[in-house]
C-alpha cells in the first residue's frame, strides 16, 4: 500500500510542475537570454558600468561605457588609460550572452580597454582580479545588476542619458580623479570628527575609537561626474552615507544624501606642498657649486621632469605628504651604454640602483623664500643617501664606470625656487 501511495504523490508532483511551468528549463533560458538582449541594446546611447575588480573591492571602482548591437557587438570606453588607448576613447569587440550558472553575459572577445583588470600582469596570472563574465541578477530597462562570475562583485549598470557625449562624461570623472591627489582625510559628522581617513586607490579606510578600543573599516569607491558613490553605503555611527561631491575649493567630498550631514575633509600634515608648488625655476646646490634647473609637469600628480643638469631625471610626488623624491632611474644613453641616476652616500662612498632608494623633499617651511633639502628615505640599511651619481652600464646591466661626458657627482643636494 506504501507503495502505491508514494506512486501518486509522484504522479502527483510531476502533474503539478508540468502545470507551472510550460516550457522546459532550455526554453525558459532562452526566452530569458532573448529578453535580456532586447534590454542591452535597447540602451540607445550605452550603459554606465560600475565596475569593481580585485575582491573585496580592494582597490575601489572604475567607470565602464558600453553599447550593445543586436549582431554582437559592444563598444567600450572608460577613464582609465591602457597602453594603446586614452580615457574617453572607445574599443569595439564581440559580446555573447550564454546560458551558464544563470544567464551569463560574456566579454569573450579581446578588448584591450574592457579586459584592462582581467589580463595577466608579469607573474600574476589573476592582473587585478577582474571578471569579464557577469551572471544576471536583476535586470530592467532602468538598471542591470550582475554579479562577477569568478570574484563576485556586484557590477551596476544604468542607461547613458540619451545626448551625453561619452568622452566628456568620462572626463569629468578624470577631472575628479586628477583633483583628488591627497591621501589623508577625516570624516565629520554633524560638525564633529569621528574618524581619521586613508585613501589608497579607490578605497577609504577609517580608524576610530570605540570606548578604549581602537578599530578600522575599509569601504571602496567609485568616483562619478561630481563626487564619489559607496560600493556599500557606509555606516558609521548610525549615519547611513552613500554619494558625496567633491567641493575643489574645500578639497572636501559632502554628503548629498538626504538628511545627512556629513563630509570627508582633506587633513594635511605640517608644511604640505601642492604639486603645483613644485612647478618653475630653481637653483640646484650641490657641494658649494650651483646651477639653475626646471622644473615641469610630467604626469599631472605624480612626477615632474627636472631639466639643467648634464641629463633630465624624474621627480615623483607624493600627494599624501606634500613632497618629492629622487629614486633610482635610467636617464639617457652615452658611448653605447645606459646612464643612470643612482642614490649616493658620499661619505661611506658607495651608491646603488635600488629602485625604492631615494632623497625625499623636506621644505623650509617658508612660501617667500621657497626652499627645500633633499635627505635620505630611510630605506637603505646603514648607508645615507645623500646625493646622487650619474653611472653608466652596458647592456646586460654590469657596471661601466662613473659617466665622464659631463657632470656626475651631486652630493647633498638643496634647492631655492626663483620668484
Amino acid at each position: 500500500m506504501l507503495m502505491i501511495i508514494s506512486g501518486i504523490l509522484a504522479q502527483s508532483c510531476t502533474k503539478d510542475e508540468e502545470d507551472i511551468f510550460d516550457q522546459s528549463a532550455a526554453e525558459r533560458m532562452t526566452a530569458a537570454l532573448d529578453e535580456y538582449k532586447t534590454v542591452l541594446t535597447g540602451a540607445t546611447n550605452g550603459w554606465v558600468m560600475e565596475y569593481y575588480p580585485e575582491e573585496e573591492q580592494a582597490i575601489g571602482g572604475y567607470t565602464f561605457l558600453c553599447s550593445f548591437s543586436a549582431s554582437g557587438e559592444v563598444s567600450v570606453a572608460s577613464e582609465i588609460n591602457t597602453e594603446n588607448y586614452e580615457a574617453g576613447e572607445t574599443k569595439r569587440s564581440l559580446y555573447k550572452l550564454i546560458a551558464d550558472a544563470g544567464p551569463v553575459l560574456s566579454f569573450d572577445t579581446y578588448n584591450e580597454i574592457f579586459h584592462y583588470f582581467a589580463e595577466p600582469s608579469g607573474s600574476d596570472v589573476d592582473g587585478y582580479a577582474g571578471d569579464y563574465e557577469f551572471v544576471f541578477t536583476e535586470v530592467s530597462a532602468d538598471s542591470v545588476i550582475m554579479k562577477g562570475k569568478k570574484y563576485g562583485n556586484r557590477i551596476v549598470m544604468t542607461p547613458l542619458p540619451e545626448g551625453q557625449d561619452w568622452n566628456e562624461y568620462l572626463q569629468e570623472i578624470v577631472a575628479i580623479d586628477e583633483q583628488v591627489v591627497f591621501g589623508t582625510f577625516k570624516l565629520l559628522i554633524n560638525d564633529q570628527e569621528a574618524a581619521v581617513v586613508e585613501k589608497s586607490d579607490r578605497t577609504f579606510t577609517l580608524e576610530y575609537t570605540e570606548g578604549e578600543e581602537v578599530k578600522t573599516m575599509t569601504a571602496g569607491f567609485i568616483y562619478t561626474g561630481t563626487g564619489l558613490k559607496f560600493y556599500e553605503p557606509l555606516e558609521f555611527g548610525g549615519v547611513v552615507m552613500n554619494r558625496f561631491e567633491w567641493d575643489g575649493d574645500q578639497s572636501t567630498f559632502i554628503c548629498t544624501d538626504t538628511g545627512v550631514n556629513a563630509r570627508i575633509e582633506v587633513d594635511l600634515p605640517e608644511n604640505y606642498r601642492y604639486y603645483g608648488d613644485y612647478i618653475g625655476q630653481w637653483t640646484f646646490y650641490y657641494n658649494n657649486l650651483s646651477k639653475p634647473v626646471t622644473i615641469t609637469q610630467e604626469v599631472r600628480n605624480k612626477t615632474y621632469r627636472v631639466s639643467g643638469l648634464s641629463f633630465d631625471f624624474l621627480l615623483t610626488y607624493d600627494p599624501a605628504a606634500g613632497s618629492v623624491t629622487i629614486f633610482a632611474q635610467d636617464v639617457g644613453t652615452y658611448n653605447g651604454y645606459t646612464v643612470s641616476l643612482c642614490p649616493w652616500d658620499p661619505v661611506a662612498g658607495y651608491f646603488t640602483w635600488s629602485p625604492t632608494v631615494g632623497l625625499v623633499s623636506e621644505w623650509n617651511g617658508d612660501p617667500e623664500d621657497f626652499e627645500i633639502i633633499f635627505k635620505n628615505n630611510g630605506v637603505w640599511g646603514t648607508y645615507v643617501a645623500d646625493g646622487f651619481l650619474f653611472w653608466m652600464f652596458t647592456s646586460s646591466g654590469a657596471s661601466a664606470g662613473r659617466y665622464n661626458g659631463g657632470e656626475s657627482r651631486f652630493p647633498f643636494i638643496t634647492m631655492t625656487k626663483q620668484q
